[in-house]
């Protein structure tokens, strides 16, 4: 689907790789990823895969709120995190964190 997507915009300077986290060695500039786990865990898979501002957009479930308050002052201090909630019905609850890497 990420391909279509820059196909379909013209865009020539984006990589779509679909790979387990843990065997990947490279670093981006913006992840995806949904219905992985808990964020805290989240963050540990991707930290290693994320330069200085680089963006993991997540789509979460209901729990953020929790999730979020559960991170550890690491995390804390290493990431800026937002949410949005997703206008789709079928997606009632859901969000997309934006987690930047600061």
């Amino acid at each position: 689907a990420v391909m279509y997507i820059v196909e379909g915009m013209g865009l020539k300077n984006v990589k779509a790789l679909h790979a387990r986290m843990e065997s990947v060695e490279l670093k981006f500039d913006v992840i995806t990823a949904r219905a992985v786990g808990p964020l805290n865990q989240l963050l540990e898979w991707c930290r290693p895969l994320m330069r200085h501002n680089s963006i993991l957009l997540a789509m979460k479930g209901p729990k953020i709120t929790e999730e979020i308050e559960a991170l550890d002052s690491r995390h804390v201090r290493q990431f800026e995190i937002g949410v949005k909630k997703v206008e789709y019905a079928a997606l009632d609850g859901h969000v997309i964190a934006r987690i930047k890497k600061k």
